[in-house]
């Protein structure tokens, strides 16, 4: 599992600590770059992508770019509040 967040927080946290309770590898990635590199080291099949927050981490090209080996990739947003 990769957990590409920009910063730690509560979601990545928790995150982290339900992987380590199903014992998943895990590997926290607050780049693309380190993202990607460690996508084709590791062969993930499990991809969290965090785009609650604006900064230099590009989330959305990140989660649209051509991993061949991709399974599933879940994008974390923001809820909409009424």
């Amino acid at each position: 599992m990769l957990l590409l967040f920009a910063r730690a927080d509560a979601q990545c946290d928790a995150l982290e600590r339900a992987a380590d309770a199903g014992h998943y590898e895990l590997d926290v990635a607050r780049t693309s770059d380190a993202a990607l590199q460690s996508f084709h080291s590791r062969q993930h099949d499990v991809i969290i992508v965090d785009t609650r927050h604006h900064s230099d981490l590009d989330a959305e090209t990140f989660a649209r770019s051509p991993l061949h080996k991709l399974i599933y990739c879940v994008r974390v947003k923001p809820s909409k509040k009424k």
